[in-house]
């Protein structure tokens, strides 16, 4: 768990954090934790198939045994139990693809004195193909819980008509039609990522209710008619100025009383807290041209110039806040 420092082998741990996160990367760039599932492999034949040199492999693979992530036993190494479960792609609770979106950002945060001095000079790294859809399939792991946590937030009617904006995987969507059997959703997004939302959906056999529709939200229309547009981790991306035009458009695309669910990261008043709020709000400067972490009260203020009234604020998780504005 993420918490501030509070002393200086706090600080010495955190300062030197990057040699951890950068060993479980490269262990899953190289599908080490795959090769290992529920296999006792030797030393000197893990690598030569991952072609890695014998002194500077010996010491990588002994740094995942102290991590906690392998064991080791007679020269002969095996994925520990949580590696079993979360980084190797055999498994069914497989979460590597988050991962991997993280590490694709790893040359941004080198680049932070760049971004901090001139933030226009930076060279960002363009998304590729794989890691586009790490981040996808990452958000749909990431989702499941949030989405399940949702259920019991929202006032949902059997007869639910969803935009799913900027929807990604489309897994908040099908957690709702799964629980709710006349709800109907359109998962709205970019051709790239709807490829993967239809993909997602037919596997959860639920392409009758939910729909795909390519579009950019920032530059489309977006329809009309729908109850609930839900608006999940799309502001931390966009300026103000972005965001109050996407919410101008969410108002006009829902019927009368619906209503907007705007999902994501909400720092307190003075920006500080919570830690992992602020902490992502600097990951969007450094990986975005405009966006970052929004305060409730800024929220609500764009939530009232684009139109909305009644405007609520619920828990999801220790950083997650629901802004919920009706029209």
């Amino acid at each position: 768990m993420i918490k501030p420092i509070d002393t200086f082998k706090d600080l010495i741990d955190t300062s030197w954090g990057f040699r951890i996160s950068k060993i479980i990367f490269t262990a899953i760039e190289l599908n080490l934790f795959t090769l290992l599932c529920k296999e006792k492999i030797e030393r000197e034949k893990i690598l030569k198939k991952l072609k890695l040199l014998p002194s500077a492999g010996e010491y990588f693979l002994n740094s995942l045994v102290s991590l906690g992530l392998l064991e080791k036993k007679n020269n002969k190494y095996t994925n520990s139990r949580i590696s079993n479960k979360f980084l190797a792609k055999q498994s069914g609770s497989y979460r590597g693809d988050i991962l991997k979106h993280f590490h694709s950002g790893w040359d941004n945060w080198a680049n932070l004195e760049e971004v901090l001095y001139e933030k226009k000079s930076t060279k960002r790294q363009k998304n590729k193909d794989d890691n586009w859809r790490s981040f996808i399939l990452g958000m749909r792991d990431l989702g499941i819980e949030r989405a399940e946590k949702m259920l019991s937030l929202i006032d949902f009617s059997q007869n639910e008509k969803i935009l799913d904006l900027g929807g990604g995987p489309g897994i908040y969507s099908i957690i709702f039609a799964k629980k709710f059997s006349g709800l109907t959703a359109d998962i709205f997004d970019l051709p790239e990522t709807i490829k993967i939302a239809g993909e997602i959906i037919k596997n959860y056999k639920l392409e009758k209710r939910i729909s795909t529709v390519k579009g950019n939200f920032v530059s489309d229309e977006l329809g009309s008619g729908y109850t609930m547009v839900l608006v999940s981790n799309i502001i931390h991306s966009y300026g103000t100025n972005t965001n109050h035009m996407i919410l101008k458009k969410v108002f006009k695309s829902l019927s009368k009383g619906g209503r907007v669910v705007i999902s994501d990261f909400i720092l307190d008043e003075e920006k500080t807290s919570p830690l992992q709020a602020v902490l992502f709000g600097m990951h969007m400067i450094v990986n975005t041209e405009e966006g970052r972490t929004y305060t409730g009260s800024e929220v609500e203020s764009l939530l009232k110039k684009s139109g909305f009234n009644r405007i609520e604020f619920k828990r999801l998780d220790e950083n997650t806040k629901l802004a919920i504005g009706y029209k």
